[in-house]
């Protein structure tokens, strides 16, 4: 399990009802998915989950690709 950077924002739509929207934040892959797109989920170190969610200004520096090491990619059977 791992958590991925991202933001959310409650809106309110033309009809007056409420809306909840997200976005995951990219970066560039690392080596590992870089063999299958350039981008890839911020994955956040589970060390950092609270200063990423917490009240801290600018935590941008966590925005970088995860090790490759660290994970491991399962291909599907074909």
């Amino acid at each position: 399990m791992f958590g991925v950077a991202g933001i959310w924002e409650n809106w309110r739509n033309q009809n007056g009802a409420w809306e909840r929207t997200f976005c995951i934040i990219t970066v560039p892959a690392n080596e590992l998915v870089g063999t299958i797109h350039d981008r890839m989920p911020a994955i956040i170190p589970i060390a950092q989950h609270a200063r990423w969610l917490g009240g801290e200004p600018d935590p941008r520096d966590l925005l970088r690709p995860f090790p490759a090491a660290l994970i491991r990619m399962i291909r599907p059977p074909r």
